[in-house]
């Protein structure tokens, strides 16, 4: 199986996706005839595991943000593939056996029934919509190099830890700082951008609520409230920003109410 431009939806970020996907199963079935060594069978389950957790999400972002009609029925059909991946694993993990067959049989169908038939469904919605789709493409973009920043950041944290270079302690406050320069980095005028990654990160199971909680708070506490509010432009990231400090008890509930006032008051 190889890549062509069949497969392409017109989204630079979910099309590479797919192509890491293609190119796997080209390579299986490449193998296949010459046989599977099990590092390679042990890689492609590796693989898929984590392409379902972050494609899916990455694909999912992209839909929701052109406004793509058909948004819930496709979230049900990667749900059904998360579904099929984790069986897969359960299965293998009580001792049954997998053949290459049919791992390399899965994958093919996930590309020819999913990529090729319901991607390309997105595909034709993006390509009526070129204005929406391309802005939507260049945050998409943002927040995938965003992210995977954040996270090489925090493998980088993982390895010095495993390695015994650093306590458990160091580990932990390194790693509130990292998602809190992440915030700082994103700035006030993109606060929402900056919670969406922490809530992402959240889900993925990369932070808990707890160092969620640790990460808004220290971002905070560094921030000016009334100089933060001037500095911001969207009325809704002023509502956001204000909203926080409101939440994490930073102030008042008469002083949250006097902002808002205010804020409203611009409309």
């Amino acid at each position: 199986m190889k890549w062509d431009q069949s497969f392409s939806i017109g989204c630079d970020v979910v099309d590479s996706q797919h192509k890491e996907l293609v190119c796997l199963v080209d390579q299986l079935e490449s193998s296949l005839e010459s046989g599977l060594a099990p590092h390679q069978l042990g890689e492609a389950l590796k693989f898929v595991v984590n392409y379902t957790r972050h494609h899916f999400a990455a694909e999912e972002a992209f839909m929701e943000t052109i406004g793509f009609d058909e948004l819930e029925n496709h979230k049900k059909l990667h749900g059904n593939l998360i579904k099929e991946v984790t069986d897969i694993l359960l299965r293998l993990k009580h001792g049954e056996n997998l053949s290459p067959e049919d791992l390399v049989k899965f994958l093919v169908d996930w590309v020819l029934k999913h990529v090729q038939e319901e991607d390309q469904k997105i595909g034709v919605f993006t390509r009526n919509r070129k204005h929406v789709a391309e802005q939507a493409e260049c945050r998409l973009k943002a927040e995938t190099s965003r992210r995977k920043l954040t996270l090489a950041r925090m493998e980088k944290l993982k390895d010095l830890f495993k390695q015994k270079l650093i306590e458990i302690e160091d580990f932990k406050e390194q790693k509130v700082r990292i998602f809190t320069n992440m915030l700082k980095e994103l700035g006030l005028n993109q606060l929402r951008a900056g919670f969406d990654d922490l809530h992402y990160f959240l889900s993925q199971n990369v932070i808990c609520h707890n160092e969620l909680r640790a990460v808004v708070v220290a971002f905070l506490q560094k921030s000016d409230l009334q100089k933060g509010l001037s500095e911001i432009i969207e009325i809704e990231n002023k509502l956001l920003y204000l909203r926080s400090f409101h939440e994490f008890e930073m102030i008042t509930d008469s002083q949250f109410d006097d902002c808002k006032a205010k804020i409203l008051d611009a409309l």
